[in-house]
């Protein structure tokens, strides 16, 4: 029952911030976008999904700068571009919903993101709050699931290889996609 409680009470409030987000105008030029990307968790240094995910974000031409990657739990190795950058949000950090503590997204969305991606593949409550909530122009999410579409504007399934060829194809580019091999 108190884990029902939880939930309930964690949807409400992502919806709310979902609400209450301003949305600010994102940079012109697509290589000068900030991104903030939330990792899938990784269960340990064979796990594919966050090593897809790091794939996937060094496959932009974006400045390690303008990427601000974030981590819910486990984190095993950034590359060396993204060293010290990565944001971990440990349990710590989390409200007695499971959410990030308002201190922890609002210090993410101040930072404001043009895009915010959540690339954990499957729907989470916090990574949807930190997503959805966010002032970025374009949300994008990995996950399908009726109950995620409140908080992504475009929704790819495929995971991070099916995003990165999805975002190669729109036009006026969301984020700058590199051609040919990855740095």
């Amino acid at each position: 029952m108190l884990d029902a409680l939880r939930r309930s009470r964690a949807l409400k409030a992502a919806h709310q911030a979902v609400a209450a987000r301003r949305v600010h105008t994102p940079e012109a030029a697509p290589e000068a976008r900030r991104l903030f990307a939330i990792l899938p968790e990784a269960e340990d240094a064979s796990d594919r999904s966050q090593r897809d995910a790091w794939a996937f974000l060094t496959s932009l031409d974006l400045a390690p700068g303008r990427i601000v990657p974030v981590t819910l739990g486990r984190d095993v190795g950034a590359p060396d571009r993204f060293a010290g950058s990565v944001l971990h949000i440990t349990d710590k950090e989390l409200d007695w919903r499971g959410l990030p503590r308002r201190v922890v997204a609002d210090g993410l969305w101040t930072q404001r993101p043009d895009v915010a991606l959540d690339l954990t593949g499957t729907f989470t409550l916090a990574a949807a709050y930190l997503v959805g909530g966010s002032p970025a122009s374009v949300r994008i999410g990995l996950d399908p699931a009726p109950e995620a579409a409140p908080f992504y504007d475009l929704v790819v399934t495929g995971g991070p290889e099916a995003l990165r060829r999805a975002l190669g194809q729109i036009e006026p580019p969301i984020l700058p996609v590199r051609t040919g091999r990855a740095r």
